[in-house]
């Protein structure tokens, strides 16, 4: 089952490590800035086919989204962790997980 709450703080945490702006991320995307807002807070409804516009925009791989799940049910990252996942990526999993997670 995909965690609604955690793809958005996912994505929430990229946008903001990332530097993007809501005003340029949502022009970016064809809607508007409260919409984005909206959505990135869960006031609307995140569709399947908004939320991969929106991973597209900020330059994000949906496999980094099923390793934050897998982080979420106790899965830890072993270095070679190999998903379709970029260094880069794996780097911001980690950087999340440091952030966000309870030891």
């Amino acid at each position: 089952m995909i965690n609604t709450d955690l793809m958005l703080d996912f994505l929430r945490f990229v946008i903001r490590v990332r530097g993007y702006k809501q005003k340029d991320l949502a022009k970016s995307i064809g809607i508007s800035r409260s919409h984005l807002s909206e959505l990135l807070v869960g006031k609307k409804e995140l569709s399947l086919k908004m939320f991969c516009k929106i991973a597209e925009a900020i330059h994000l791989k949906p496999h980094t989204l099923l390793a934050i799940g897998a982080i979420e049910s106790g899965f830890i990252i072993p270095d070679n962790f190999e998903v379709h996942v970029s260094t880069h990526e794996l780097n911001l999993i980690r950087l999340y997980v440091e952030v966000n997670c309870d030891d």
